[in-house]
């Protein structure tokens, strides 16, 4: 209880070893002289401590971060306790006994001390949750690093992304690179130099999951390691799915000449995406190649682009495919004159590829239409026009929704148009200050907010840029600091259920400030109750607490959020960790970025002001419920609709957008689906990784991961869906390779249980995660 007595029994810190304490009363070593009293000095920190414990037994945790790595200081704690320990327990007038132990030691000695019941539990309550928001002392709530340096956590979504489409891939061309060569046929893809990229980029990804990674408290020099590290793998497991996607086209054209190059590019770690063009007046026709990650089929809009405005788009069967031309913007209100932004609806197989051909067109066709306010913009006639108008208050809409939004250019409203019913849902930014007054301040770790937050920069004029073609609207904000985008699709695809949100924030310059995007609506939540996911598996009751801090009622928002009323729901799906709260009924708010001037004193020993460009993507749903019952305000627990599975899982793993290097004149060819039917919807294939017989060689396993996402029965299954089932049949899951061979497994893989009969359907239960271990022929 009294830290400066008990860093007088850290004997890191005897005379010698480099650390002190910080009340300069160090530890000294136990002796046959001081043994009494030292002793008596730490039972008396136990005995107090035990106050605050149920039973007799105390669990006093020795350690600190960096530590047990030299002999000689195992050896300083080792002894010196063990000789507290031999003169305690050897003295029964203690009345006490300490030892060495692990936590399972604890729990038993525990368990006893409390007795059992007629049941045989122990007689302890027991307290369920996942104990946000920690406190270490006072106020200071940790609350702060859920949204620090959010550029990497984003980065760390993209590879999370992209390695697990490229172990699905890998895992796909291997099956059919063992085919081909028992059946003499060639299928070009380099299966060890592949797999090595691939054992990298896992070891990357793997690193960045440390506590002081993806949280965003480590030193800026590390940042820039870790930054460097993810690049690299992101990069790496493009390489490989351009290889693989290759060799699965040139299987299917076997005299074809063919190098694919990826459409989204990141030159730097520390970039926003960027989009490579394809040449057509270099090559006139071109092979685009479109990989679908997800475990069901999906219709989705994909955009890639082009230097010339007259295009057309043809799929495998010769159909010449809608299209929507945009302009591709240098600045605010200043488009290119040689690149354009070509958008196409295409259907990609569940796991598969879908091919298309792009080629220079007689006429220009999908012509979206500009219209900037408050910008420099002048009518221009050349296609796609932009039209320069007068602020304004204006609507998007499609199928769906109807957004009205501010002459601001701000969203105001949301109308579903199936049941006619119309919402405030209002967004803006705003910023907290940080308390400086105090003697802590706030910095990686901690939130300290002077206040309430106040509206960012209301004074300013932004330029506002709205675009409306046949399959998608959208409108682009430009704050101080920020641009917005609102998109709405238009497709006969869930994906227009989902209205679209991205940002990209550059808060250098916003010194000692929190950027938050905040959502007030009319929906009201009872009890200020809402929902937020732990690491993409449980929905987690939170609420809104006035009794503690501003800064303990935030919480972390792995990947998504909600709340509802009595008859509809407000979700916020996001493509990025980042921290959230609800502090008013209907409200709901993201911290987007963090800028602190100074260190926290909580080890980083640093301020937090490395901003970059930040980029982050949300989807926003409002949907009904379908039946009479409401949601219980006291469950610990709720689940998201079936459709925002679907939508986040749309949104964590985009489809892979691929381009020939060379030109392409024949047909493109038909699509490769791998499985043999989607996965029910509520199945997510969470991987399909190929195991290793050696440090760096593939081996003749696979791993197979399924998870039953369970959903809330109350609202619409999407029309697009297979029926939701538990049931998943092994031996008919893929169209051309056999699962000869499967085993139950633990979820690393490192443990084997019993066999599975392929011939018969397997269960998953709903909200398990299901590892399987198969052969692949």
């Amino acid at each position: 209880p009294d830290p400066k007595v008990c860093c007088q029994f850290d004997f890191r810190r005897l005379p010698g070893m480099r650390l002190v304490c910080p009340w300069r009363i160090n530890p000294v070593r136990i002796t046959d002289g001081n043994v009494r009293d030292r002793s008596e000095m730490l039972l008396d920190q136990y005995r107090k401590k035990a106050q605050i414990y149920r039973t007799n037994v105390v669990l006093a945790p020795l350690g600190d971060d960096f530590r047990y790595d030299t002999v000689q200081e195992i050896e300083a704690q080792f002894n010196n306790y063990g000789a507290i320990m031999n003169h305690v327990n050897g003295d029964p007038t203690y009345r006490a006994k300490i030892k060495f132990g692990t936590l399972s030691d604890y729990f038993e000695a525990m368990r006893k001390s409390a007795g059992r019941d007629s049941r045989g539990q122990a007689k302890v309550p027991s307290v369920g949750g996942d104990f946000y928001t920690y406190t270490d002392r006072d106020d200071h709530y940790w609350s702060g690093y859920y949204s620090s340096r959010p550029f990497y956590k984003n980065l760390d979504r993209v590879l999370e992304s992209t390695l697990r489409a490229g172990e699905i891939l890998f895992s796909l061309a291997h099956s059919a690179h063992k085919k081909a060569s028992l059946s003499s046929k060639s299928f070009d893809f380099d299966i060890d130099a592949n797999f090595k990229l691939l054992i990298g980029s896992r070891r990357a990804l793997g690193l960045f999951q440390h506590h002081d990674g993806i949280t965003g408290t480590a030193r800026e020099a590390v940042v820039n390691d870790y930054g460097q590290k993810l690049i690299s793998a992101f990069w790496n497991m493009q390489k490989l799915m351009k290889d693989a996607a290759a060799a699965f086209i040139r299987s299917k054209v076997p005299d074809a000449i063919l190098t694919l190059n990826a459409v989204v590019d990141r030159p730097y770690h520390d970039s926003v995406p960027l989009m490579n063009a394809v040449l057509l007046k270099e090559k006139p026709s071109r092979l685009v190649v479109v990989y679908n990650p997800l475990s069901q089929a999906r219709t989705t809009i994909i955009k890639f682009h082009v230097d010339m405005p007259a295009v057309q788009v043809l799929d495998s069967t010769g159909r010449t495919l809608k299209i929507q031309m945009n302009n591709v913007w240098q600045s605010e209100d200043k488009k290119s004159e040689d690149r354009f932004e070509v958008l196409v609806a295409i259907e990609i197989p569940a796991l598969g590829l879908s091919s298309l051909v792009i080629k220079d067109a007689a006429t220009i066709t999908g012509v979206s239409t500009t219209e900037i306010f408050n910008g420099n913009a002048q009518s221009e006639q050349t296609e796609p026009a932009i039209i320069a108008s007068t602020k304004a208050p204006f609507r998007l809409e499609n199928s769906v929704y109807a957004l009205d939004f501010s002459d601001q250019g701000m969203l105001q409203s949301v109308a579903l148009k199936d049941s006619k019913t119309k919402f405030d849902v209002k967004v803006g930014f705003h910023v907290y200050k940080a308390r400086l007054r105090a003697k802590e301040k706030p910095g990686a770790y901690l939130f300290f907010p002077d206040g309430p937050s106040t509206p960012h920069d209301p004074q300013a004029v932004p330029v506002i840029r709205i675009v409306r073609g046949p399959l998608c609207q959208q409108v682009t904000v430009f704050w101080p600091h920020v641009s917005h985008t609102v998109r709405l699709l238009n497709v006969e695809a869930l994906d227009s259920s989902g209205i679209e949100i991205e940002n990209i924030a550059d808060i250098g310059g916003l010194d000692q400030k929190e950027f938050v995007m905040r959502f007030e609506t009319s929906i009201r939540n009872e009890q200020s109750v809402y929902f937020t996911d732990l690491n993409g598996f449980q929905m987690h009751k939170r609420q809104y607490l006035s009794k503690i801090p501003l800064q303990g009622n935030f919480y972390p928002m792995p990947s998504m959020a909600f709340f509802e009323d009595s008859s509809h729901r407000f979700s916020l799906l996001s493509a990025q960790p980042l921290g959230c709260s609800s502090l008013k009924p209907g409200w709901f708010e993201v911290v987007l970025d963090r800028r602190l001037m100074q260190d926290d004193n909580r080890g980083l020993g640093q301020p937090l002001k490395d901003n970059k460009r930040t980029p982050s993507r949300f989807t926003l749903i409002i949907e009904k419920t379908t039946g009479s019952a409401s949601l219980d305000p006291n469950a610990p627990l709720a689940y998201p609709s079936l459709s925002a599975h679907l939508l986040s899982e749309g949104l964590l793993h985009s489809p892979v957008i691929m381009t020939s290097k060379e030109s392409w004149t024949s047909s493109p060819p038909s699509p490769i689906q791998p499985l043999s039917e989607p996965l029910p919807c509520n199945m997510f294939l969470l991987n399909l990784r190929s195991m290793h017989s050696s440090a760096e060689v593939v081996g003749p396993s696979t791993g197979l991961l399924l998870h039953n996402k369970a959903y809330d029965c109350r609202f619409s299954i999407p029309s697009t869906c297979r029926q939701p089932t538990s049931e998943v049949h092994l031996g008919v899951l893929f169209q051309d390779i056999v699962v000869n061979e499967a085993t139950n497994a633990s979820l690393s893989f490192m443990y084997q249980g019993n066999k599975i009969d392929t011939a018969k359907p397997i269960t998953v239960p709903p909200m398990e995660i299901k590892a399987i271990k198969v052969q692949l022929q």
